[in-house]
């Protein structure tokens, strides 16, 4: 069976949209209702977390809910092994900035940015 593919250069039906700036993300999306999410990260390289309390960033004007470790039924993944957290747990370490904390849903995308 011969293929028509492999190996060979296939143009992309997106490019175009793409390098002109006509393709739409879905940052480019806006709906009635709809509730926007900022992921708060680690703000330290090394450290532990010893507390996670959401209630003073839940009671800010415009704030629909805070999400945190105890919220994700499955809170681990990986590629090879199972041992990066989808939220860092109270008691555990961050190991870099890049570590997640919470996810913050809010009315606006700046109600959800307020929050530390």
């Amino acid at each position: 069976m011969k293929t028509r593919v492999v190996g060979q250069s296939v143009p992309r039906i997106d490019a175009r949209d793409k390098v002109t700036g006509q393709a739409r993300y879905p940052g480019d999306f806006s709906m009635p209702g709809m509730l926007h999410a900022k992921v708060v990260w680690s703000e330290h390289p090394h450290a532990r977390v010893r507390r996670i309390d959401p209630s003073k960033a839940e009671a800010l004007a415009g704030v629909v809910r805070v999400i945190i470790y105890k919220d994700v039924p499955v809170n681990e993944y990986g590629i090879h092994t199972i041992d990066q957290p989808v939220l860092v747990a109270e008691g555990d370490k961050v190991r870099w900035v890049g570590d997640r904390i919470a996810i913050v849903v809010a009315e606006t995308e700046r109600a959800a940015e307020r929050c530390p």
